[in-house]
């Protein structure tokens, strides 16, 4: 393809810039020919050597994917060119693209999703039992709503206070 004009006309003793933009089908180097003919009736060979363009490729270092209540930083590299940053820490679950570009302005994207940062603590509550003074013991059961719990239930001979502990698998607690 040739710009502006398909077909350039040029006066004599003027001249004019234009691009030419050709796809080829070889990959690596190659080299096409680009002809021209002024007014003279000449035909004038050009030729134009190309490097095929080699992606860049961003390495994404290995990061914590087990569920965790603290912050996930990742970090990358690339074989050319240069990235828009070299980590990113994630405070909560979501997503970062890391760009490389390179010297013409190409670009490469990898983009690193986490969604195993869990910062919330599980919910801990009692089932029903009775507060009214008695002269037997009682049973306290309780229920989480996500880990485990040190127990499932406590039972008091006598007046006292036991604190259930729920841990979810990120370790909050």
């Amino acid at each position: 393809t040739v710009s502006p004009l398909s077909n350039p006309v040029i006066p004599p003793g003027g001249s004019s810039t234009f691009t030419v933009t050709f796809m080829s089908p070889v990959v690596g180097d190659f080299t096409n020919t680009v002809s021209v003919t002024p007014f003279t009736g000449k035909v004038i060979n050009y030729a134009i050597k190309a490097q095929a363009f080699s992606p860049m490729v961003i390495t994404v270092d290995p990061y914590p994917t087990a569920p965790t209540n603290q912050s996930v930083t990742v970090t990358a590299s690339v074989d050319t060119g240069t990235l828009n940053t070299t980590s990113h820490t994630f405070d909560q679950n979501g997503s970062f693209d890391f760009v490389a570009t390179d010297s013409l302005g190409n670009q490469v994207t990898k983009q690193v999703v986490i969604n195993h940062i869990d910062k919330t603590k599980p919910v801990i509550s009692t089932l029903p039992y009775s507060t009214a003074p008695r002269n037997t013991g009682i049973t306290v059961s309780a229920l989480t709503n996500e880990g485990q719990l040190n127990a499932t239930e406590h039972y008091f001979d006598t007046n006292g206070t036991y604190t259930f502990i729920a841990t979810d698998a990120a370790m909050n607690v």
